[in-house]
């Protein structure tokens, strides 16, 4: 079933919909935009710590590295650098 279709018969489904229900279908789609939105934080947050166990100099020269890389690929689309 396309997509236009399902909103459609959602839309149909919502305007049958007693009046006392209005309130439990709006916290039903609340709910589903949170638990979207904390899915995608907990999928960032599994990258943290991911360099924790990289020595200081390390760190510093893979930094320095996505700077220069940075700088590089700036240059290439025309883009100026402010420092």
């Amino acid at each position: 079933m396309a997509q236009t279709d399902i909103r459609n018969e959602i839309l149909k489904d919502i305007q049958n919909l007693p009046s006392e229900k209005l309130v439990d279908l709006q916290n039903y789609v609340r709910n589903l935009k949170e638990k979207k939105s904390a899915d995608r934080i907990n999928k960032m947050m599994n990258f943290a710590g991911s360099w924790s166990d990289m020595s200081d100099e390390d760190y510093q020269s893979f930094l320095q590295e996505i700077v220069q890389r940075r700088r590089v690929e700036g240059r290439a689309r025309g883009e100026t650098s402010a420092d």
